[in-house]
């Protein structure tokens, strides 16, 4: 039960990392960078992600592009244009963020292997062997969990991208800057918590997917809803036809206006035709 709690706590763990690279990218890498050098055992990195998020170049790197990316959030039409790139690039990020994470999800077969190869007690218990070849160790005990981390961190990403994109499109001109601003802490405030205080990542993460669920979920309502409109108007109109009477021919109309109003009685007339 224990392993089950920890699995479901790393997943939240990677889904709200996932969320945060749908807002702000490479910040969200630049942040588990910085974290993995404070302390190696809150995301428990392997070799392969350390070299690409937690080391030195890897830091100045992300950095620059995320201060770049701030300073195009902050820019209004550019922020817009450069959102509109970034669709493309988001699932990439929120790949790369959840393989930040895959050590959390096999920490007592890492520590029971660190003490194996490394004739210690395994302090970094939760952090990835190293292999000899480059990537190696993210294939270490993949399963369903991992892979439907990724799945579902690029679906979440895609949403909050999406929405954040939504919620722009109303801070045109010098709400930009605020909206930027906020974005910041969001994520600040939202990696760090869920990374330090990781139980509390179910909530967040629990937020999130509700989140996907809801945008994704956005055009089948309104396609449904536009439906029932479109039948209630046609429901509506043949109701009106059939409250309108037929229209009668002019050459009935005739007969039935002689038939109600007859010609007066003329006893002449019926005398010479006699």
């Amino acid at each position: 039960m224990s392993e089950i709690f920890d699995k479901l706590v790393a997943y939240c763990i990677s889904t709200v990392l996932s969320g945060s690279s749908g807002v702000t990218s490479f910040y969200t890498l630049f942040l588990m960078g910085c974290i993995e050098r404070y302390d190696p055992d809150l995301l428990s990195m392997g070799d392969t992600m350390d070299k690409i998020l937690a080391s030195m170049p890897a830091l100045i790197v992300l950095g620059f592009l995320a201060f770049l990316e701030f300073l195009a959030m902050c820019i209004p039409v550019v922020d817009e244009l450069v959102d509109g790139c970034m669709t493309l690039v988001v699932p990439f990020i929120s790949i790369i963020s959840t393989l930040g994470t895959w050590g959390l999800y096999l920490p007592d077969e890492l520590n029971e292997a660190a003490v194996i190869f490394n004739g210690d007690t395994g302090n970094n218990s939760t952090r990835m062997l190293e292999e000899e070849t480059f990537g190696g160790d993210l294939k270490q005990g993949v399963g369903f969990a991992q892979i439907f981390a990724l799945v579902t961190g690029v679906c979440v990403a895609l949403a909050v991208h999406l929405i954040k994109m939504l919620v722009r499109l109303f801070g045109e001109g010098w709400l930009t800057n605020i909206l930027a601003v906020l974005e910041i802490i969001i994520v600040t405030f939202s990696i760090i918590v869920v990374v330090f205080i990781q139980y509390v990542a179910i909530l967040f993460a629990a937020c999130l997917l509700a989140s996907m669920l809801w945008y994704f979920t956005k055009g089948r309502r309104e396609a449904a809803k536009k439906k029932k409109e479109q039948e209630e108007a046609k429901n509506q109109q043949q109701q009106q036809q059939r409250a309108v009477p037929e229209a009668v021919p002019e050459a009935n109309q005739q007969e039935v206006i002689q038939e109600a109003n007859p010609p007066p009685f003329n006893p002449e007339v019926k005398d010479a035709e006699a």
